[in-house]
């Protein structure tokens, strides 16, 4: 039985993101189960190896740092390098999502600095959390003119944390300004 979260309009199906890793590599995989996951990684590594590389793009957070990120991609276009699938979590997921939807370097660039701490942060002081998470949907969501995740020219996963259960989930399908925003630890998106 497959297990689905599910945040406002974004969702996580793992084995619908094993689906789509397999079809994004153009592998054959056996179908996974939330609890297989790990076993069809190591079996992507395995074919992967057998056959031609697959690139993934991988991008962690660090919060302002992650647009470091951004000369990486720099220097993967200057190669001609085109990852098949990019996964991000918290900053990398912004700027995975930039990229996923089609925007170049030099593009994220611009964006990044013409970009204010205001234009992302919206301070709410609740139970639930210290942010409500809407800029930064909002903000994304504008860039990738609202292509949902599944929609976008790069599959894209983005790696988040359920903080009720401490489950990590990853989303795959939805809108993409919710999976970032669930993922750039804005506690009351995500509970």
């Amino acid at each position: 039985m497959a297990a689905v979260v599910t945040t406002l309009g974004c969702t996580s199906t793992p084995s619908k993101t094993t689906q789509t890793i397999k079809s994004a590599a153009n592998i054959s995989l056996p179908d996974a189960t939330p609890y297989s996951l790990n076993k069809a990684a190591a079996e992507l590594r395995q074919t992967t190896l057998k056959n031609q590389p697959i690139v993934a793009l991988v991008l962690g957070s660090g919060g302002a740092r992650g647009y470091a990120h951004i000369g990486v991609i720099r220097m993967l276009e200057a190669y001609g390098i085109r990852p098949q699938l990019i996964v991000g979590t918290s900053a990398g997921s912004i700027v995975g999502a930039l990229y996923a939807s089609g925007k170049n370097a030099d593009q994220m660039e611009k964006i990044a600095q013409e970009l204010k701490g205001s234009d992302v942060r919206d301070i709410a002081f609740s139970k639930q959390g210290f942010f409500e998470g809407k800029k930064v949907e909002d903000f994304v969501n504008r860039q990738i003119n609202y292509q949902p995740l599944e929609k976008l020219n790069i599959p894209l996963f983005i790696v988040a944390t359920e903080l009720q259960h401490g489950i990590r989930t990853v989303f795959n399908q939805g809108n993409t300004g919710q999976a970032v925003a669930a993922s750039v630890s804005i506690p009351s998106m995500f509970i």
